[in-house]
């Protein structure tokens, strides 16, 4: 079992220290059908630790310049975007994190045809660029004669660039991030007199939603660029669509493909159905590898428990693990487990900062090891003892702990020497 004073430490830092999977550009193109025609947006974001800032007045600067060409099927050219976006922050830290986005929009006015978007994006500081995936658009005609649109992922959000009711769009590819947040589904259709719609979520012939909603909004939706975030603005002046806001749909949604089915009636036989994903952005490195990860519960649990995990088929290796962490899951009523991610957020972090010289990895340290248990010390220091040996002294306050570690040969490879309560 889990010793009591290691649950602690790792419910006391959920969200704060975990360290995880990178991606460089999430993009995707949105289309949206209203009663007179359709908006199409090539949209993406990229986090802040992939750009360079520059400092100027006690704020940090950056931005992108990202260039979006249209080609049609034979590959004519049809149409190129120039948009610019850039961000600020007076938090030096922000900078370097990985959970926070710049992103960038462009919309394109479009007829009924199969397109291809090639775009680049250029550092606004570093001048830097890079080639985005191309991208695969088809507008159809028969789109306009569809009942619903994509549905679009949004939070809420105080951002405002206007006056118009707004959303944050989550843009990660219009996928469902599996994180634990909750997040709402905007969905337009064309009937402004609609009243009500019925929602089902499935994934691999399992339901896991399953409702109605009344709550709508009838106007037009668009999406805005607003100082680096993309929002879904609602103008209510429109009576273009009628657009329903769907709540607490993704609590028990889990990582893979799903499928949801919209219909304005629930017996309906004319229901759209649209493919989407949840995925775990920024998941740990080390879950990507179910058999490593479970081997790293060895700092938590005693060996029977480990050996009786393996004993699964590899194929079932991760959804073992998933269910023994469930007991331990500090929010049960949704899918996303806060003190795994935080777990393994820690095995990543010693992977790549205590890895010694001489080729021993990371959680096999000293150092690894008591920063798997208890997390990021408060305070860290480092001197030279009598022998010329780096001392390195890690400090916790909840609870009050020290320890001591010395690199006697000379490798990287902390020995812990002392441990104080």
């Amino acid at each position: 079992m889990i010793s009591r004073i290691i649950l602690i430490s790792l419910l006391s830092t959920i969200y704060l220290f975990s360290q995880s999977l990178e991606h460089i550009f999430f993009q995707s193109v949105v289309q949206i059908n209203t009663t007179y025609g359709q908006s199409t947006y090539f949209t993406g974001k990229i986090s802040y630790n992939r750009l360079v800032f520059e400092k100027k007045n006690n704020l940090f600067y950056s931005g992108l310049e990202v260039i979006a060409e249209i080609r049609d099927s034979s590959g004519n050219f049809v149409d190129r975007e120039i948009v610019t976006s850039e961000i600020h922050t007076d938090d030096f830290t922000a900078t370097n994190q990985n959970e926070k986005y710049l992103n960038f929009l462009v919309k394109f006015d479009l007829k009924p045809g199969n397109y291809s978007v090639n775009a680049t994006a250029k550092d606004l500081n570093s001048k830097s660029e890079v080639t985005l995936d191309s991208t695969s658009l088809n507008i159809s005609a028969d789109n306009n004669n569809q009942d619903f649109s994509t549905p679009l992922i949004v939070q809420s959000t105080n951002k405002s660039c206007g006056k118009l009711h707004s959303f944050e769009f989550v843009n990660f590819r219009n996928s469902v991030p599996f994180d634990g947040k909750e997040y709402q589904m905007l969905i337009p259709a064309k009937d402004t007199a609609l009243k009500k719609i019925f929602v089902t979520i499935r994934s691999e012939g399992k339901i896991y939603y399953s409702g109605n909603s009344t709550t709508a909004v009838t106007g037009l939706v668009n999406l805005v660029e607003c100082d680096g975030n993309i929002l879904a603005e609602i103008d209510s002046t429109k009576n273009l669509s009628k657009i329903f806001i769907l709540k607490g749909f993704n609590s028990e949604l889990v990582e893979g493909p799903i499928e949801i089915e919209v219909s304005s009636d629930f017996k309906s036989a004319t229901n759209q159905k649209f493919k989407s994903k949840v995925e775990w952005f920024n998941k740990p490195i080390s879950l990507t590898r179910p058999e490593f990860a479970i081997q790293s519960l060895k700092f938590l649990e005693p060996d029977s428990v480990i050996t009786s995990l393996l004993k699964e088929e590899g194929e079932n290796y991760s959804k073992a693990l998933f269910s023994f962490w469930k007991k331990y899951d500090p929010t049960p009523l949704t899918a996303f487990n806060e003190l795994m991610k935080e777990y393994y957020g820690r095995v990543d972090y010693s992977l790549r900062n205590f890895r010694t010289n001489n080729g021993k990895i990371g959680t096999e340290t000293d150092r690894g090891r008591i920063y798997i248990t208890y997390g990021k010390p408060k305070r860290v220091t480092r001197d030279s003892n009598k022998d010329g040996k780096v001392v390195e002294k890690w400090f916790y306050s909840k609870p009050e702990l020290q320890f001591v570690f010395i690199d006697r040969t000379g490798t990287g490879d902390f020995k812990l020497e002392k441990e104080d309560d």
